[in-house]
């Protein structure tokens, strides 16, 4: 098997990933001079890497590599909002987050976004934790997280509601048994349907093995 995916990629991905892990936590600990040391640092190597490694590697010139200025542009962005962040401080009181402030659709799909990209709740909570002042274990601490995360979300279903407070009727027997039935009927049948496809491997069809496999994986602009 071939690939043509560059280890330049892979480290530009992991540098980034911890470059957003260090920003959060100078955010959480308010340190004004860390932030403009971190902002000097990202200033100098995003220039460096756009405007000279990534031409030198790949032989292409910013202006024709798309990729690489897709990420310039982000990155020019994000200089942007790290320069106002630098200029007006930081709140004095960080909580809630953004997405949580207004109570409104555009806030709660964008929270709800939020929730869903894989392991983002878990490392922002956890460096939340590491900067924060608390006799919480981590456990106490990211179920505290999980509570407000829910409670935000039932606020912005009363906010769609006017308000209201709602005298909601119990839910029939027929329907809650329904409801179990047929969440019970998908376990079993996500739990066991390998298993009897496996059982009937031998009893239909022809087993054919692969001799030859080939993968090829490219990300344009990258060597």
């Amino acid at each position: 098997m071939i690939s043509d995916l560059s280890y330049v990629f892979v480290i530009y991905i992991g540098f980034v990933f911890l470059l957003l892990i260090i920003d959060r936590a100078i955010y959480n600990a308010s340190s004004a001079f860390g932030r403009i040391i971190f902002h000097l640092f990202m200033f100098v190597s995003i220039n460096v890497y756009a405007l000279v490694v990534i031409p030198w590697l790949s032989g292409r010139a910013l202006v024709t590599n798309y990729t690489a200025m897709f990420f310039y542009m982000i990155f020019g962005l994000y200089m942007i909002a790290s320069s106002a962040q630098i200029r007006h401080g930081y709140p004095e009181n960080r909580q809630p987050s953004l997405f949580t402030r207004p109570e409104n659709k555009l806030s709660r799909l964008l929270f709800m976004t939020y929730m869903r990209i894989p392991f983002a709740f878990e490392i922002v909570t956890f460096l939340d934790f590491a900067c924060t002042n608390t006799k919480l274990s981590y456990r106490d601490f990211f179920t505290l997280e999980t509570i407000y995360a829910r409670v935000y979300e039932l606020k912005c279903i009363r906010h769609k509601d006017g308000g209201r407070n709602k005298v909601v009727d119990p839910r029939s027997i027929l329907i809650t048994l329904v409801i179990a039935v047929g969440i019970i009927s998908f376990v079993f049948l996500v739990v066991l349907f390998p298993l009897i496809l496996y059982s009937f491997n031998n009893v239909y069809g022809t087993q054919l093995y692969p001799d030859r496999v080939t993968v090829e994986i490219s990300v344009d602009g990258f060597p």
